[in-house]
C-alpha cells in the first residue's frame, strides 16, 4: 500500500511539474539574402542627368536667345542692334542661362543717352528691355562748346555747331568762367542746377518776362538772368530762389508803375535790393 501510495505521489509531482514547465519557442531561421550596393546606380544616373542638361543647356536650341523684346522711349532698333551684338559674342553668351545681363547694361550704359535699362529674361529664349533716354534740361555752354545737361548737370550730348534744331528751345546756360568739361562730366553741383531749374520754371509766372539766357561770371554762386525785356537781374545761387523772386517781383511792380525803365535788379544782397 505505501508503495501504490508514493508512486501516485511521484505521478501526480511529475504531472504537477509539467503543466508549470514553459514550453520552448523556437523560431525559423532565416534565409541569407546578399546587400545589394545602390551606391554605383545612383552615381550612373546622377553623371546621366547632368549630360543630358549639360546638353540641353548648352548644345541644344531650347535656351537660345531668340526674341529680343524693346520697350520704352529710346531707340529700339539701337538697344537692340546692341543686345544682340553683346549676345552673338560666343557660345555661353548666346544662352539664356549664361546670358550676363549686368555686363550688358553696364556696356550699353556707356552711350550717356541713354538714361534707364533693364534687362529681364523670360526662359526659354526671350529677352525683355526697356530702355529709357535721358532727358535733355539745358544747353550748357563754355570754351565755345555746347554740351547738353540733364537736371543733375550731366553733360551727356556734345551739341557744338548745331543750329536751327528743336533743342534751341531749351534754356541756355554760359559759362563763363575758366572750366575744362567734357562729356560725362557733371558740369554743376545738384543744389546749383537745382536753383536755375527754380528759376526757369517759375519766372515767367511771377514777372510775366522770359529769360533768354543764364550766365555765369564772376563766381559759381551768382547767376546772371538776361530777359526778353533787356534787363538783367543778379541772383544768389546760395539763398532761396522763390524768396529771391518775390523780391523782383515787388521791385519790378514798383518800376511799371514809376514807369522807368529797368537795366538790371541786384538780389545778391540779402537785406536790399538795388535797381535802376
Amino acid at each position: 500500500m505505501l508503495g501504490r501510495r508514493s508512486q501516485k505521489k511521484t505521478l501526480y509531482r511529475d504531472r504537477a511539474r509539467s503543466r508549470n514547465k514553459v514550453p520552448q519557442i523556437y523560431s525559423r531561421t532565416q534565409a541569407i539574402v546578399p546587400e545589394r550596393n545602390f551606391s554605383k546606380l545612383y552615381l550612373v544616373g546622377f553623371v546621366f542627368v547632368l549630360l543630358l542638361f549639360t546638353y540641353i543647356a548648352l548644345f541644344s536650341q531650347v535656351f537660345a536667345i531668340k526674341d529680343i523684346i524693346v520697350t520704352g522711349d529710346f531707340g529700339n532698333s539701337q538697344i537692340k542692334d546692341g543686345i544682340a551684338k553683346e549676345a552673338n559674342k560666343n557660345i555661353f553668351s548666346k544662352n539664356m542661362l549664361f546670358f550676363q545681363s549686368a555686363k550688358t547694361i553696364e556696356m550699353i550704359k556707356k552711350d550717356l543717352k541713354v538714361q534707364d535699362l533693364t534687362i529681364k529674361k523670360k526662359l526659354p529664349n526671350k529677352l525683355l528691355i526697356t530702355a529709357h533716354e535721358r532727358e535733355a534740361s539745358f544747353i550748357w555752354e563754355e570754351n565755345e562748346k555746347k554740351f547738353l545737361i540733364d537736371k543733375n548737370g550731366l553733360a551727356f550730348l556734345d551739341v557744338s555747331g548745331e543750329e536751327g534744331s528743336s533743342r534751341d528751345v531749351l534754356p541756355k546756360i554760359k559759362n563763363n568762367l575758366i572750366s575744362l568739361n567734357n562729356l560725362g562730366d557733371t558740369v554743376a553741383t545738384k543744389e546749383f542746377m537745382d536753383f536755375i531749374s527754380f528759376l526757369s520754371e517759375n519766372f515767367n509766372f511771377e514777372t510775366l518776362d522770359k529769360i533768354e539766357l543764364f550766365e555765369i561770371n564772376g563766381t559759381n554762386t551768382e547767376i546772371t538772368v538776361l530777359t526778353d525785356k533787356n534787363y538783367k537781374v543778379f541772383f544768389d545761387a546760395t539763398r532761396g530762389a522763390a524768396s529771391q523772386l518775390k523780391s523782383l517781383a515787388r521791385v519790378k511792380e514798383e518800376a511799371v508803375k514809376s514807369k522807368k525803365k529797368l537795366e538790371y535788379i541786384d538780389l545778391r544782397i540779402e537785406t536790399r535790393v538795388f535797381y535802376k
